[in-house]
This record gives structure tokens, C-alpha cells and sequence, in this order.
């Protein structure tokens, strides 16, 4: 499973429960991958990675998938 450090350094779970924003700002990187799948991470930020999916017609696992890098794919 992905994990995402937390503001006190420590690894926490990638899950569907996290905002756009808590994502970006714990792994910067996955701005452009947001983008390639269409999300918008700035204004849309405050929703979760669930509901940013739903809205833009991708499935969360396979944004979790390309979120955790390519040896968790």
C-alpha cells in the first residue's frame, strides 16, 4: 500500500479519505499526476481523492494506483 508522510514525518496510508490538497502538499508530485487525470488540485482541492474521482469520471483505484509510483502498479 502507498503511503503519504503526515506532518510529523511518520508514513500514513494513501486511502480515498484524503483531500487533493493533503495529498499535494504531503507528496508534491502528484500534482502533475492529478492533472493528467483531469483533477483540478487548487480549486477543488478540499474535496477528497473519492469525490475528485467521481467527479471526474476515473476510477480512485486507478488514481491510487498511479499515485503510489510505478513499483506499487
Amino acid at each position: 500500500m502507498a503511503t503519504l508522510e503526515d506532518d510529523r514525518g511518520r508514513d500514513t496510508p494513501l486511502h480515498h479519505d484524503l483531500t487533493l490538497n493533503e495529498i499535494v502538499t504531503r507528496q508534491p508530485e502528484a500534482a502533475g499526476i492529478l492533472l493528467e487525470l483531469g483533477f483540478d488540485a487548487c480549486c477543488g482541492g478540499a474535496r477528497t481523492l473519492l469525490e475528485a474521482s467521481r467527479r471526474c469520471g476515473v476510477d480512485p483505484e486507478v488514481v491510487l494506483r498511479r499515485l503510489s509510483g510505478p513499483e506499487d502498479r
